[in-house]
């Protein structure tokens, strides 16, 4: 199970989450890690794993003391280190010992990952490389998807899921995302506002990877947008910076376009349109 070192930019971001008087933007570098804090001090979830730099070390483990939830790190290199922050102390070191032996099942058990989801996870790990290639496997219900599965801008440092769902209509990554949501409602409205947002719009993911869609207008099949976001390099990114629109013949099969003409086609398993409202 990965875990992201994005730091989130200052800008726009309604940064605060007052919890017991504390703002936990104060303890961490990045919006996502703020809410992973957040889902497990609500009992949304048992645990959580980030990385931690040694900066911030201390703030965070006196945080997790003042809070009353357990805590246990380790050094992972480089002024980082793995922490576990869990609902009790005895989970937190369950689930740095089960990531230090590589037990991934054992480890998405205590992060309190779906079943379905960590075997989907165990079912592919030796084949696929990216999370954009786990959401290519997922089944197909439609190219239209509730935002709070969107994890997909995890490199953008924004998600409410800290795992890769075997869907996208998974029934308990949907409510695990759906309570995280109301969480974030209760306790920071703006920046609830700020995630339905950033978390909504069409994304095209392909094996190399994904791209949301950015001041988009939906008009039929056609998606016109202004910018086009990437959550990797690739061939692909100078393609959709030439563009402004997209064709979608099918949830498999697209053409980007420059105005009325054709840049690029593309299509097949390799190839997915999704659209999260």
């Amino acid at each position: 199970m990965t875990v992201s070192k994005a730091v989130h930019a200052q800008h726009a971001i309604p940064l605060q989450i007052l919890y017991r008087h504390h703002n936990l933007f104060h303890y961490f570098p990045s919006l996502t890690q703020a809410l992973e804090a957040l889902f497990v001090l609500e009992g949304v979830k048992p645990a959580a794993q980030q990385l931690i730099h040694d900066d911030e070390l201390h703030n965070v483990k006196g945080l997790c003391a003042n809070m009353g939830l357990g805590f246990a790190s380790s050094p992972s290199g480089g002024g980082w280190n793995l922490v576990m922050m869990a609902e009790r102390q005895e989970m937190a070191d369950h689930a740095l010992f089960y990531a230090h032996i590589g037990n991934h099942q054992r480890l998405g058990e205590a992060l309190g990952y779906p079943p379905c989801c960590v075997g989907n996870y165990l079912d592919h790990i030796h084949k696929v490389s990216s999370e954009e290639e786990y959401a290519l496997l997922a089944p197909s219900h439609g190219m239209r998807i509730p935002f709070v599965m969107n994890y997909l801008l995890r490199s953008h440092d924004m998600a409410l899921l800290s795992h890769v769902p075997c869907s996208f209509l998974c029934a308990q990554s949907l409510s695990q995302a759906q309570r995280s949501y109301e969480v974030i409602e209760k306790y920071g409205p703006d920046l609830a506002g700020y995630v339905r947002e950033s978390l909504r719009g069409p994304v095209i993911v392909h094996e190399h990877a994904a791209h949301p869609l950015k001041r988009y207008d939906l008009a039929g099949k056609d998606v016109h947008y202004g910018q086009a976001l990437s959550t990797r390099e690739s061939y692909m990114n100078d393609v959709f910076a030439r563009c402004d629109k997209v064709h979608v013949v099918g949830p498999n099969h697209l053409k980007l376009c420059q105005g009325e003409h054709v840049v690029d086609e593309i299509q097949g398993d390799h190839v997915r349109f999704l659209l999260f409202e």
